[in-house]
């Protein structure tokens, strides 16, 4: 009805003002509001998820909302789907945030199976799994995993968007934290340079 979309969008509005003033309480209260008017809508239940996952680091809670919305998106959807994809990676998001490296790197794997399976090996989509997946083989220590997630990453962008752009210039960063956590601090700043590079377009030595 009417009333019931007035609602909706009243609270989303009401969570956006809130969220600007920095206000979280007030706009998680409203987001999750929205949520609980239509269990049924799974964006919704991804909204909220997502809010409270990376605004008020309540992950149990943010884990629940994405669970459900997962459940809900398979069965409507099945596995091999863009909107499951995003609910498997929202997942691997809170076991990465919690710690739980071994489960996050479970979803995040899953998640780029499924990516795989829909745009293929050399999509920016799976590019995002590799970078995900390279920061948790670098929380786990693996450097050469994480080094290989991110240099495959890397040629994807590359080849689909050039050089000069900001997916580029993150997978460096991403390559530069990873040689800096080794104590490789001259790469690291040769792959921190180079990032600069891509957003600039300039050499800067």
């Amino acid at each position: 009805s009417r009333n019931f979309e007035n609602l909706a969008i009243d609270c989303y509005n009401r969570h956006e003002i809130y969220k600007l003033q920095h206000l979280n309480d007030s706009a998680a209260y409203y987001i999750m509001l929205r949520a609980s008017l239509d269990e049924s809508n799974m964006r919704w239940q991804l909204d909220a998820g997502a809010f409270l996952d990376n605004y008020m680091s309540d992950y149990d809670a943010a884990f629940g909302y994405y669970e459900k919305s997962l459940t809900g998106t398979i069965a409507k959807y099945g596995e091999m789907h863009d909107a499951t994809a995003a609910c498997v990676n929202s997942i691997g998001n809170v076991y990465e945030h919690k710690g739980n490296y071994q489960k996050a790197l479970e979803y995040y794997i899953r998640t780029f199976n499924i990516e795989q399976g829909l745009h293929g090996d050399n999509s920016p989509e799976v590019s995002v799994c590799l970078n995900n997946m390279g920061g948790v083989y670098g929380y786990m220590g693996d450097m050469h995993k994480a080094m290989e997630c991110y240099e495959k990453a890397l040629s994807i962008y590359m080849m689909k968007y050039g050089e000069l752009n900001s997916y580029v210039a993150t997978t460096y960063n991403n390559m530069s934290a990873l040689l800096n956590g080794q104590g490789r601090y001259r790469q690291a700043l040769d792959y921190s340079v180079k990032a600069l590079e891509m957003l600039y377009g300039q050499h800067f030595w």
